[in-house]
């Protein structure tokens, strides 16, 4: 009798053949999860159909992929998003929910704030999604907003830094660094403004203190730059105003209300 076995007699011998991918049962697990998506937390669903779709294609995987997505982006873990979305518009580019897959990475890379690329993402869902055009479109000016408003918010803060870095230099150069009269009479006040806003957000607790710590900070950088009497004054009035508005600018960019302040003022407008 000869000692040589069939490669499936070897398979059986050791447990048995492995069985091929069934794409009717994993379609049907992968709708089970879906069904039964209350009974779990956010992160085990998403765990559950990973593992469903790493066992092969089967009908509705393009649509699974690209929720994994959107699931791991509501959860924050913007990587495992990403990961996700590539690899639906990767596999499934003429499928509708691989062109989708482009909303969902244009939104990541706009919650990292890497919005020129958020643009390129929306842009071209727009392009490959009709029926979502103008949505897509809509999205890709807010984006190109956003990037704009983002170098305000540097541009500001750099004028800040020099106007700062201005006092700070002639306060070195033998003209002290006693309080000024100004700082003196305004920290009582803004102080009382960061006390009233503990009882409010997060958000709003954040852009008062800011925009108190800068008020003062440009006052006393302020005093220090004009205690030798410039030889241009109105330059001085000039910085300081629009280092105010950085200030400003910056404390309602950092705290994430501009989208309220923005809304709040075209209200007032509109009366």
């Amino acid at each position: 009798m000869s000692l040589l076995l069939p490669a499936g007699c070897v398979a059986l011998a050791l447990g048995g053949l492995p069985s091929a991918p069934d794409p009717a049962a994993a379609a049907s697990d992968a709708e089970r999860v879906f069904a039964t998506y209350p009974t779990r937390t956010p992160l085990d669903n998403a765990k559950a159909m990973e593992a469903i779709v790493d066992r092969g294609d089967f009908p509705g995987r393009a649509r699974v992929l690209a929720w994994l997505g959107t699931q791991y982006t509501a959860l924050g873990d913007f990587d495992s998003a990403e990961h996700w979305l590539r690899r639906a518009r990767a596999e499934y580019p003429d499928d509708v929910w691989g062109k989708r897959a482009l909303l969902g990475l244009g939104q990541v890379a706009a919650q990292r704030r890497r919005y020129l690329q958020a643009e390129s993402f929306f842009r071209e869902a727009a392009a490959a999604l009709s029926d979502e055009r103008a949505d897509a479109l809509r999205r890709a000016e807010a984006a190109r907003e956003a990037f704009y408003a983002l170098l305000v918010f540097v541009a500001g803060w750099l004028a800040v830094a020099g106007f700062v870095a201005r006092g700070v230099a002639r306060g070195a150069r033998g003209g002290g660094w006693a309080l000024p009269f100004e700082v003196k009479l305004l920290a009582p006040l803004l102080a009382c403004f960061v006390i009233m806003s503990i009882p409010t957000g997060a958000d709003v607790r954040l852009c008062v203190g800011l925009m108190s710590a800068g008020t003062l900070l440009l006052l006393y950088s302020n005093a220090l730059a004009l205690r030798e009497r410039p030889r241009w004054p109105w330059l001085h009035v000039l910085h300081g105003l629009i280092s105010a508005a950085g200030v400003t600018y910056g404390a309602i960019y950092a705290s994430g209300l501009t989208d309220a302040v923005m809304e709040t003022l075209r209200l007032g407008a509109g009366r």
